[in-house]
């Protein structure tokens, strides 16, 4: 079951995590900021052992950082809306109605495909665009087809333009 409430009339039409390909992904972004921690141990100390002690426990913390993140990362697309939920020690749960979105945008980066994964940057009228996930306000990392993905949003949003006379 979604952890969500679902609106009146509202049902889900797709369900699913990222794949755990993303997980590389996360680990190598948590990592980058961690390794000047190791830097700054070595520059300090003069030591190599507390440049290594201080790699190892920050390969740890990114390790960890890097499973929280995939375990509370979560996309819904209903008939009414798309939903992602995100966090690291807590959770965020976005909401964005059909009407709201102006764009679907596909994703196969170079990483992504070594990867084997695609993702989805899905853009509104609002343009709230934030740093953190690629300029867009929902971001589905790491799906599973995102082209059968992209295509049914994108049919749902038509669908609900029609029936309600919305135009953009």
């Amino acid at each position: 079951m979604a952890e969500f409430e679902l609106l009146k009339k509202e049902k889900i039409i797709h369900d699913s995590k990222p794949l755990p390909a993303v997980k590389a992904y996360f680990f190598f972004t948590n990592s980058i900021g961690m390794i000047a921690l190791v830097v700054m141990a070595w520059l300090f100390t003069h030591s190599i052992s507390a440049a290594i002690g201080t790699l190892l426990a920050t390969m740890f913390v990114a390790a960890l950082l890097t499973e929280s993140m995939y375990r509370r990362r979560h996309y819904w697309v209903t008939n009414k809306r798309v939903l992602y939920k995100r966090g690291v020690l807590g959770y965020s749960i976005s909401s964005v109605p059909l009407e709201r979105i102006s764009d679907v945008i596909l994703s196969r980066t170079f990483w992504e495909n070594m990867l084997g994964f695609g993702s989805l940057r899905i853009e509104t009228m609002a343009g709230q665009a934030s740093a953190q996930r690629g300029g867009s306000e929902v971001n589905f990392l790491a799906i599973e087809n995102p082209e059968k993905v992209q295509k049914t949003v994108l049919e749902l949003i038509r669908e609900k333009r029609k029936a309600e006379h919305l135009t953009m």
